[in-house]
């Protein structure tokens, strides 16, 4: 969903109970107020006005008459507009104020905000003298700065195409009851039925997510994401006309919607819809669940084609567009559409959910507040938090989000860069310009020429240039811990795989944990008939054919030389079934520990020649079997065996510790353990073989490690190993971060 956008907010003039007034920070009077003092402004006509209420303060939205345009102002800015009627002036309209609610009312330099930001949002009227028109020219410059950032965010062009109210109005009563009690009921079920369908398919939808990117399947890849993001706007634009009718407005204001269009994310055209008028709902659960509506839809769609997936088969053209739609609708709405901390749908609903509107934009007016405030020393630096509870709202706001983006459009960016290298090139090149250049441009103009640092400038400079110098020294000169993680399997170092031998019955099966030794007696014990009674046939064979050679060797010698052939082959016969009848007792050639998982579960079941029955290990001493990239391998073998931390993948609480003892020198393209694919949940990229087995995509090294104590590992058992490196500075490791990635992504 796109809101237009969001209602613009003016700094709260009331002071706190528990706060005593500052008058620095908000003097009365302002140098530029005979510039407006005599204009007679008033609202354009055909402008309305919604009352709210937001954390117990009293709240008033305006929207243009066209509905493109939202501004929100407290309760003291809307008395001072409010008496603007193009016939009483600014300065009788503020004297007004300052008679009837005195500290509360804006000061001279608050109104002169208000007026240039109404007046650039298109929603006063009024004669502006060259004078005023010149001192209102930050507000467009700064509109005009919003919208050249509009522009180079070429990841989001919008471009509208539709307009769907009438549409809305004719088919939302049919629909309006899903966004009742018993709809989101209805839904809660639709969710449980997914789920529920899902059980016991966990293994196909993580091996199936190697293929949602392969090159045969990315254009019904995009074909589901453009449907279910169609659906998923019409979600919002329905619930916005639902609430919008349930207001009783009688002009249906805050129910319109009149855009729908195309937003051209990471180049694909996508659809989107303008809800901005949900602003005008008066109660915030309304206003919550039409920014909801979007990922209500989606899962219910991921719901649906979950079903469809579990009932059609493998391979199937219907069976991979319900897994499309289930990984589309499913995950990719939480982890992007859900997430608070994207200027998506969940940012709307944990705004709302808060009380704290254009939590964005003043979390960054805060933090902006902090360096000016604390670090400059600007006394007339204006917070844009009410409360102290909104003080850490916003700044933890600005800190995560801003690490969340920056690692998003990291993977965004490699991921085009993998699919299209010279446009990723581009894109970068944009992303430099607009998120490093310019703001540091800015930023520099600033800090050399702003009025606003006109007494502090001296010491922005100074604090600012020994800021500039610890980082430096931080990250250019001091080294710090360099570690690496690598995935292996743990193997004993001395073990023995027990296979069947013959082909058999189970009717003993030694319980597995269990100590063994050659002397210790069977592991597993199996009968098969058809051996007894080959073996039965066999000797009386053998027998006949003897009477027959001894009567043969006096009459007919040739004879008799030809039935000792026969009886030669019948005794392989019997020496190869005495054998097999003997490998129906299974024991182990070595001492250790029994590991056969649901060995029990084997007696009644048949075994067949090769198959794999378990295995003995001596526990006492394991090792680790990684596999590691060229460049890691590489720094392993410039140490003398590097320490490790190894935990359990499974259950990371499980630790000890080791020492790399050995680095194949020679890369391969077999992995250690199959386990470490990305077919079995591993990090290993695989590629198909001829003869099926999996292999790596790229050449890797592997690395054993010895533990120190091995309590508690078990063979077969996946880790994570933590390898100490060398000490580096930051600007060493993000520099030898970056070469990696490029040289294992695009062989440079």
């Amino acid at each position: 969903m796109h809101f237009n956008r969001a209602p613009q907010w003016l700094y709260d003039p009331l002071h706190h109970p528990r706060k005593p007034a500052m008058p620095i920070e908000r003097p009365t009077f302002h140098e530029s107020w005979h510039r407006v003092t005599d204009l007679r402004p008033r609202l354009r006509p055909g402008t309305r006005t919604i009352r709210q209420t937001s954390r117990g303060r009293v709240w008033h939205i305006v929207e243009d008459a066209t509905g493109s345009q939202y501004f929100r102002m407290n309760d003291s800015a809307w008395r001072f507009v409010g008496l603007l009627d193009g016939r009483a002036t600014v300065s009788d309209a503020w004297t007004r104020c300052q008679e009837h609610l005195g500290d509360d009312a804006p000061t001279q330099g608050e109104a002169i905000q208000l007026l240039g930001q109404l007046y650039s949002s298109n929603l006063l009227q009024a004669d502006v003298s060259g004078d005023a028109a010149t001192m209102f020219r930050r507000q467009k410059q700064r509109v005009a700065r919003e919208m050249r950032s509009y522009l180079l965010s070429l990841l989001f062009l919008r471009i509208p195409i539709w307009d769907p109210d009438a549409f809305l109005t004719r088919w939302t009563p049919l629909v309006a009851w899903l966004f009742t009690p018993i709809g989101f009921g209805l839904w809660l079920v639709l969710l449980g039925v997914g789920a529920f369908h899902l059980i016991g398919h966990q293994s196909q939808l993580v091996s199936g997510l190697s293929g949602v990117l392969a090159p045969g399947n990315l254009l019904w890849l995009y074909l589901v994401y453009a449907g279910i993001k169609g659906v998923h706007e019409l979600g919002h634009a329905f619930a916005c006309k639902a609430f919008g009718r349930r207001t009783g407005d009688p002009s249906g204001a805050a129910g319109q919607v009149h855009t729908i269009g195309l937003m051209f994310l990471i180049f694909m055209p996508v659809p989107y819809v303008d809800a901005s008028s949900s602003w005008l709902l008066k109660n915030k659960l309304h206003r919550i669940i039409v920014a909801a509506a979007g990922i209500i839809v989606e899962l219910a769609v991921a719901s649906v084609a979950a079903v469809v997936w579990s009932r059609t088969a493998e391979g199937s053209l219907i069976h991979n567009l319900a897994y499309n739609a289930m990984i589309l609708a499913g995950v990719s709405t939480i982890l992007f559409n859900g997430n608070p901390l994207m200027r998506y749908d969940g940012y709307y609903i944990f705004a709302d959910l808060i009380e704290i509107p254009n939590l964005a934009q003043r979390s960054q007016a805060y933090l902006n507040y902090l360096v000016k405030r604390y670090a400059w020393g600007i006394t007339r630096a204006v917070s844009s938090a009410y409360t102290v509870g909104e003080r850490l709202w916003l700044f933890t706001y600005q800190i995560t989000s801003g690490v969340y983006r920056l690692l998003v459009y990291t993977a965004i960016t490699l991921f085009i860069l993998d699919q299209r290298f010279v446009l990723g090139g581009v894109l970068i090149l944009i992303v430099v310009l607009a998120w490093v250049l310019l703001p540091f441009g800015r930023f520099v103009r600033y800090l050399a020429a702003d009025p606003e640092l006109a007494r502090q400038r001296p010491r922005a400079l100074a604090v600012t240039a020994l800021v500039a110098l610890v980082a430096g020294t931080i990250v250019l000169f001091i080294p710090f811990p360099d570690h690496a993680r690598i995935e292996g399997v743990v193997e004993p170092r001395r073990f023995e795989n027990i296979h069947a031998a013959s082909d058999g019955l189970i009717r003993f099966a030694a319980p597995s944990g269990q100590t063994v030794s050659p002397d210790s007696g069977p592991l597993l014990r199996a009968e098969s008939k058809d051996l007894e009674q080959k073996q039965t046939i066999l000797e009386a064979e053998s027998r006949r054919l003897a009477i027959a050679r001894r009567l043969a060797i006096e009459k007919d010698p040739a004879e008799a030389q030809r039935l000792e052939d026969q009886i030669e082959a019948v005794k392989d016969q019997m020496r190869w079934t005495n054998e097999s009848l003997a490998a129906l007792t299974v024991s182990s050639s070595v001492t250790g520990t029994w590991i056969s998982p649901n060995s029990h579960e084997r007696v009644g079941t048949w075994m067949k020649r090769g198959d794999a029955i378990g295995v003995v290990a001596d526990l006492s001493e394991l090792d680790i079997r990684a596999s590691a990239t060229q460049q890691l391998a590489a720094a392993i073998i410039s140490e003398a065996g590097p320490r490790a931390e190894v935990r359990a993948k499974s259950r990371p609480s499980q630790f000890a510790t080791g020492r790399i003892q050995m680095v194949v020198p020679a890369g391969s393209d077999s992995m250690p353990s199959p386990a470490l694919g990305f077919g079995a949940g591993g990090t290993i990229e695989t590629k198909q073989t001829s003869d099926n087995t999996p292999r790596s995509a790229e050449l890797t090294f592997e690395v054993r490690i010895t533990l120190d104590d091995p309590a508690g590992f078990l063979p077969g058992q996946r880790v994570i190993a933590r390898l100490d490196l060398p000490h580096k500075t930051l600007a060493a490791q993000a520099w030898h971060a970056v070469v990696q990635t490029l040289q294992e992504r695009f062989r440079l």
